[in-house]
């Protein structure tokens, strides 16, 4: 009801470190005049509320979370869980990790015509191609582009690309960018920052590592395709000359085998620390780059929990970031903002978004004005300006906007133009539109990269479906504390509809 939402928002604003996207400083007051109106009032024009309100933000059930301590409280109870899409949960088993979901005979937008899912969590490095080729799966999502040429060497498997996966009313477009720690040296020093970037052949790693699914990044972090990006603004293009002049201008000795030293002789060596999977197609081309650059490049790939306590605490150099993210400008500019007053020090732990230790006033400052814009040709203005300071001292390196592909089984389902035409999947035309072509059990597994999750897996069928995802690294944790189990649960009801398994077994029970 309009009491859940309002204790929603109120509770971020008691507890401003869960509030990711900072909404809860601008709202005035919260009023609910009936169970299915809310009316909130601001203290000051944000121009992006309703984006971050609709998109960012899980409704939790007050009466459960009442009085309870919301960043150390764990929901698994399906009765928890509040939803608004095409399938409820009628079970989820947190131990076995599955979880089962029905047609929701009630929902707003029609009857889905698949009318159960099973989600199970599997290993990212399950073989999917061969899944697919076998049969175990009617449809996948592909995270490592490398999986697409071997997956479609069967006629009935066909591909389909969408500019990003559909979630929460958006779209959240896989991404690649270098967190780099400006607490240290030389890493503080822009022109240094800059040298990396140069130094950089982004386009290589879309043909190499992405197998061409992706389009450059602006150095200004949004996509160049963007509208947001001014058409002025001043990339940092591949350039290894111009890479070696900066570093030989701060003082970095070029010695006669073309790496460059410390004034003490040593030399200048940069580690890379990333999480493996797909970052492992791409680090080494990094690294390819930043040795031409004649810096002594290297990696060190880490578990999960230690990738994100290394970038929290501030012991790295560089790592290798891979997300899935909304293109909203003022998201993407934001996200690695760092919001305290001051650099957080090494040692000290940090949110995500002050990963890079890096502050920068008048950056702040068009940020807040764009907010404040009571238009969008206003508010370009001055995120044309954040953008122009982003290329210019690089705290993040970005490198690519890949796009979500999806691998499905074309003989067994029908339905597919959505899918085509790039709505991508779960979207709700989407998931109202795929059928099966006659009553059979089908497996659909499903590989998908969010912000710090387990991997996931649904399967499906005409009668029931049961869905395999994979969910890889970033740690990109876009989500406040404990939002996280109820963000599972919505997630998989969103991924429910996402892919189509075939268990080989008919009449098998999952």
């Amino acid at each position: 009801t309009s009491k859940d939402v309002a204790f929603v928002l109120n509770t971020i604003q008691k507890f401003p470190q869960g509030d990711v996207y900072s909404i809860g400083r601008y709202i005035g007051s919260i009023e609910t005049p009936d169970q299915a109106t809310v009316v909130i009032k601001l203290k000051e024009p944000f121009s992006r509320f309703l984006y971050y309100l609709l998109t960012g933000y899980r409704i939790f059930p007050e009466h459960v979370f009442t009085n309870k301590d919301m960043s150390n409280f764990t929901a698994r109870d399906i009765q928890y869980i509040v939803g608004t899409g095409p399938y409820r949960v009628v079970e989820a088993n947190f131990d076995s990790q599955i979880f089962r979901f029905a047609a929701y005979e009630k929902y707003w937008g029609g009857q889905p015509q698949i009318k159960s899912i099973v989600v199970r969590v599997i290993d990212e490095s399950a073989p999917i191609p061969i899944m697919l080729k076998t049969g175990q799966c009617s449809m996948a999502m592909i995270t490592n582009p490398a999986l697409v040429a071997p997956a479609i060497t069967d006629p009935k498997l066909k591909v389909a690309v969408a500019r990003g996966w559909p979630y929460q009313g958006s779209f959240y477009t896989p991404a690649g960018l270098v967190v780099l720690n400006t607490a240290v040296y030389p890493f503080n020093i822009t022109l240094f920052r800059q040298a990396l970037a140069y130094a950089i052949n982004k386009e290589r790693i879309i043909q190499l590592a992405l197998q061409g699914f992706g389009e450059i990044a602006s150095s200004g972090q949004l996509p160049l395709s963007s509208p947001w990006r001014p058409q002025d603004l001043n990339e940092i293009t591949y350039n290894i000359s111009k890479a070696r002049e900066i570093l030989r201008s701060l003082g970095f000795v070029e010695g006669p085998d073309k790496m460059f030293r410390y004034p003490n002789g040593s030399l200048l060596s940069i580690k890379i620390i990333h999480t493996g999977g797909v970052a492992s197609n791409i680090v080494p081309l990094i690294i390819q780059d930043w040795r031409a650059a004649g810096i002594d490049a290297s990696e060190e790939v880490l578990t999960r929990l230690t990738y994100v306590n290394n970038l929290a605490y501030g012991y790295y150099q560089a790592a290798l970031l891979l997300t899935n993210r909304p293109t909203d400008p003022d998201f993407v500019l934001t996200v690695f903002m760092d919001r305290n007053p001051a650099p957080t020090p090494i040692g000290q732990s940090v949110q995500y978004w002050g990963w890079t230790r890096y502050l920068n006033p008048e950056f702040n400052n068009y940020i807040m004005m764009a907010r404040s814009a009571i238009s969008d040709a206003e508010a370009y203005k001055y995120y044309a300006e954040a953008q122009r300071i982003a290329a210019r001292d690089q705290w993040v390196i970005p490198l690519y906007y890949a796009k979500a592909i999806w691998v499905f089984n074309a003989a067994d389902f029908t339905g597919w133009d959505p899918l085509f035409a790039g709505q991508g999947f779960p979207s709700h035309e989407t998931i109202l539109s795929v059928k099966p072509y006659q009553q059979q059990v089908v497996t659909v597994v499903t590989e998908r990269v969010v912000t710090e999750r387990a991997p996931v897996v649904t399967v499906t069928e005409t009668q029931r479906i049961t869905t395999v995802t994979s969910v890889a690294p970033p740690q990109q944790t876009e989500q406040p504390w404990l939002l996280y189990t109820l963000i599972a649960a919505i997630v998989v009801i969103a991924i429910a509809a996402i892919v189509i398994f075939r268990t080989s077994m008919a009449g098998r029970k999952t």
